[in-house]
C-alpha cells in the first residue's frame, strides 16, 4: 500500500541519517575556571582570580560521573560526538514511533490466526502481568562493557 511504501521510505531515510552521523558519544563539554590549591596563589585570594578556562568532558561511567580535561582539539571532537549522540537518540525515537503500530500489527497477526485475540493471552500465566526486574528476566542478555561505557 502507499502508506506502507511511505513508511518504508521514511525508515530508510532515518537509517541513512544514522549511518551519516559519524562518531557518537554521550556526555557534555563544559568550560571551567578552577583554583590550583597553592595557598599563595591569586586563585585563592579575595576575590579569587581562578585559572582557566579549561575544557572538560563529563560523562557517566558505571553510574558515576567521570570528567576529563581536554585540549581545544579534543573539546571540539567531544562536542561533535555529544551532538551526534543527541541526534542519534532523536532519530531512534522517530524510528520507534514510525514502526510502532506496524510492529504491533505484524506481531499480532500470527496470534490472531491461531485463534488468540492478543499476543499476551498466549503467554504462560506465570509471565503474564508480572513486573519484570532485570535480575528476574531470563531473556535479558548479559551486560557488556558497551552497556556500562556510556
Amino acid at each position: 500500500s502507499m502508506a506502507g511504501q511511505d513508511r518504508e521510505e521514511a525508515y530508510r531515510e532515518i537509517k541513512r541519517q544514522i549511518v551519516a552521523l559519524g562518531w557518537a558519544r554521550p556526555g557534555s563539554v563544559i568550560r571551567r575556571y578552577m583554583p590550583c590549591g597553592n595557598p599563595s596563589c591569586r586563585c585563592l585570594a579575595t576575590p579569587p582570580r581562578l585559572h582557566g578556562p579549561y575544557d572538560q568532558w563529563s560523562h557517566k561511567l558505571g553510574g558515576k560521573t567521570q570528567s576529563l580535561r581536554l585540549t581545544d582539539v579534543q573539546a571540539r571532537l567531544a562536542k561533535d560526538w555529544a551532538e551526534n549522540y543527541k541526534k542519534l537518540k532523536k532519530l531512534l525515537r522517530r524510528m520507534e514511533r514510525l514502526i510502532g503500530s506496524q510492529a504491533t500489527s505484524t506481531l499480532a497477526w500470527p496470534a490472531a490466526r491461531r485463534g488468540f485475540t492478543t499476543i499476551s493471552t498466549s503467554l504462560p500465566s506465570s509471565t503474564r502481568n508480572r513486573t519484570s526486574r532485570s535480575s528476574e528476566n531470563p531473556a535479558r542478555r548479559p551486560r557488556t562493557s558497551a552497556d556500562t561505557f556510556g
